[in-house]
């Protein structure tokens, strides 16, 4: 009979146990709950598992990647609204690229003078800013990704001196760096023996730069095609184009197109289209064949 009461007593004692409460569905109530990574610990933050590379994301169900913001996020096929940003940017032309490595895109705007950059951050906010005055040069600014363990991206600007460079430095501002010091290393291209006046410049590929230069005397086009890591320069005939004067109040703009692709088991190969304005409405093509075995 003892042990009978002893047995009630425990059972009524544990129901009248009162447990804690908690709100479902509200990050920090020590469950993980829909939309949620984790809740509580180490390498969690308002519910959402941080950290620095992809790799930490590798416990999580999914196909989960480490975003700007630290954060892991699993791709959803959706496109998310963001915040506008609005600003005045009085430049000429502009393009984006990465220049304090930070895997966030940076608008980079030219204008005849001035290279105006705005730095991205998560927020789209595009608050920080940096400007540098530019050399004289008629040719179009080309981004180049020179450190790509650090991923940071250089603006190269082709002038008939040479090439101009600048780059990023960690508390975002631009600084210049000679960039064709030695031409003998760098060949005709970088030091400036152009044999007349870069007029554009375009990218190809990941590891050269071309120019179409205009010769001061006769004032035809050529191709020339600089491999930014060796340093050699190739030069290119444009057909026998008539490249118009750049300084000439009313030229017209030298359009280039650039087709790079890498052919199985052979060298890569680009097809390089430089059109000469020979009036408002009217182009003369010509396309070139670049390859790196020459």
């Amino acid at each position: 009979m003892m042990r009978t009461f002893v047995l009630l007593a425990v059972l009524a004692v544990t129901a009248c146990t009162d447990l804690p409460s908690f709100e479902p569905g509200q990050c920090g109530n020590g469950v993980i709950d829909r939309n949620e990574d984790c809740d509580g610990g180490p390498d969690c933050t308002q519910c959402s598992r941080t950290c620095e590379t992809d790799a930490d994301c590798a416990m999580l169900p999914g196909q989960y990647l480490c975003g700007v913001d630290q954060v892991c996020h699993a791709p959803s096929g959706v496109f998310g609204q963001a915040a506008a940003t609005t600003f005045p940017f009085v430049v000429g032309h502009g393009t984006v690229g990465d220049l304090d490595g930070d895997r966030i895109g940076d608008i980079v705007g030219f204008s005849d003078i001035t290279i105006d950059t705005r730095f991205g951050d998560p927020a789209a906010s595009l608050t920080t800013r940096a400007t540098q005055l530019l050399p004289y040069s008629n040719a179009q600014i080309a981004l180049r990704t020179f450190d790509r363990a650090q991923g940071t991206t250089d603006i190269l600007v082709p002038t008939p001196d040479g090439i101009a460079a600048y780059t990023a430095t960690a508390s975002k501002a631009l600084v210049a760096y000679p960039f064709a010091n030695d031409p003998g290393a760098r060949g005709a291209c970088a030091s400036g023996n152009f044999t007349g006046e870069p007029i554009a410049s375009f990218a190809i590929g990941a590891s050269y730069i071309g120019f179409v230069v205009r010769n001061h005397m006769t004032d035809v086009a050529s191709i020339a095609v600089l491999d930014l890591f060796s340093g050699m320069c190739t030069t290119l005939s444009a057909c026998g184009l008539m490249a118009p004067d750049p300084d000439e109040p009313t030229a017209l703009q030298v359009p280039v197109a650039v087709d790079h692709y890498e052919p199985p088991g052979l060298a890569v190969t680009s097809v390089i289209a430089v059109g000469v304005p020979i009036s408002i409405v009217e182009h003369r093509v010509c396309a070139v064949r670049f390859s790196e075995n020459g």
